[in-house]
């Protein structure tokens, strides 16, 4: 029995919610349009921040993968928090997570949505990119630089999910890898945006055809969203 308890206990322990060890949230109204937030090894500032983009950062989300009440957009919060140690940013998400859910009792659980979305497809000839094979574990590496006239993306280590990602900012909508590729690539893509509304145009499309060997196509997807089922408007006192 003794045994038991021992295993049960080792259990709670390793699956224990990350914590900080101290956080202070308070209302902002301020009026105030702008915001800031600094991350650091052991510490979250936030200020001024609606509680919806909150939210999206704790659970490291897109604004159309969070579903809840319009409120969310319209009460602003400032939160400082510390860990007892130094942790990683996705400890520090992992973190507000739990701070959501003991100090604005929030209550969300996962749904997948048809919704209107590109799929991201590799072209007949294939992709025109090179493959990166320099044994690195870096996934990831791209600077995304923008000028009057082009926008250029520069990768040295690019997933087609992380490409996915990106295209999904620029032309806010909903991207998603249908390829099938799961290999890492070096490359530069340059597009023009449309001037009269800052966000890229077709041209887009053609220059991941010509540049990259990839397509984009209008399609339904399944969408894994967040759905807030419940959370308070005052928190509780810290």
């Amino acid at each position: 029995m003794r045994t038991l308890f021992v295993i049960l206990l080792f259990v709670a322990i390793g699956t224990a919610q990350p914590a900080f060890d101290v956080a202070s949230v308070k209302p902002n109204t301020s009026g105030d349009r702008s915001s800031f937030k600094r991350t650091e090894r052991n510490s979250l500032i936030l200020q001024n921040w609606p509680l919806r983009r909150i939210i999206l950062w704790a659970y490291d989300l897109k604004d159309y993968a969070l579903t809840g009440p319009g409120w969310l957009a319209s009460i602003n919060f400032d939160i400082n928090a510390k860990s007892d140690g130094p942790v990683a940013e996705t400890q520090l998400r992992q973190m507000l997570k739990a701070l959501l859910i003991e100090r604005f009792r929030l209550k969300a659980h996962t749904a997948f949505q048809d919704k209107p979305a590109y799929a991201l497809l590799t072209m007949k000839d294939g992709i025109k990119a090179k493959p990166t094979n320099d044994g690195s574990t870096i996934t990831n590496d791209c600077d995304l630089s923008r000028f009057p006239q082009t926008t250029k993306l520069s990768c040295r280590h690019c997933s087609l999910d992380y490409l996915a990602e990106v295209l999904s900012g620029q032309l806010d909508s909903i991207v998603v890898n249908r390829s099938g590729v799961q290999a890492t690539y070096a490359f530069t893509l340059e597009w023009s945006p449309d001037s009269s509304t800052g966000v890229a145009a077709a041209s887009i499309f053609s220059a991941l055809n010509e540049q990259l060997g990839l397509r984009l196509e209008r399609r339904h997807a399944p969408i894994s969203i967040l759905v807030v089922e419940s959370i308070a408007k005052t928190p509780a006192q810290n």
